[in-house]
């Protein structure tokens, strides 16, 4: 009898131990439900959509910005292109008088037509045999006439020497010119050359 007790007790020990076991099991099961993963995987999905939001958005202000660029690079190549045009000589140079001669006509942007009849003073060094250069150029830099300017007085000297030109010539297509007054450099060398441009408007 006594054995049997005890093997009865030992299923019963046997018993309780697997119950014991097979609840821990189901408990761990349930921590572990299908819908809660199913919401880490939704968690999980929604911060990579996030991510791929803010790379598209990112991609698409680069696009922009880029095609904004070169827009404005394209309104700036315009724009030095119109520049070019309208003043096809050194715009520096666009003056009324620098320290080696001097125009008291035309003005700057004065309307000028032919015969024109060109007054100032110029250095001495300015001249050669008493006469310098003189052209006009239409809007797009085209010489439309030349001639030569010839010293009013002696110009053997470094002071100011009155000059006078008269230069005909036939009116361009263009609005605007350049009246252009030119050292005579009988040297040819680049380094003694100067020029004084007038801008001029035409009838």
């Amino acid at each position: 009898m006594k054995i049997r007790h005890k093997n009865i007790n030992i299923y019963i020990i046997s018993i309780i131990v697997i119950i014991l076991f097979l609840g821990l099991s189901l408990n761990s099961c349930r921590a572990k439900s299908p819908s809660d993963e199913g919401s880490v995987a939704k968690e999980s999905g929604s911060i990579s959509e996030e991510e791929e939001n803010k790379v598209e958005s990112a991609g698409g202000n680069t696009g922009q910005n880029d095609s904004g660029q070169k827009e404005l690079d394209a309104e700036e190549e315009l724009e030095e292109k119109e520049t070019e045009k309208e003043i096809p000589v050194d715009p520096g140079k666009v003056v009324q008088e620098n320290e080696n001669i001097r125009v008291t006509s035309p003005l700057q942007n004065q309307v000028v037509s032919s015969p024109l009849v060109i007054t100032g003073e110029a250095r001495g060094t300015w001249f050669f045999e008493a006469c310098f250069p003189v052209k006009i150029l239409d809007g797009n830099g085209e010489e439309i006439a030349a001639h030569y300017a010839t010293a009013l007085s002696d110009w053997m000297t470094e002071d100011f020497v009155p000059f006078e030109a008269t230069i005909e010539f036939e009116e361009p297509d263009t609005e605007i010119g350049f009246l252009v007054l030119k050292k005579d450099n009988p040297t040819g060398l680049p380094e003694f050359d100067d020029e004084l441009v007038i801008a001029v408007r035409f009838e």
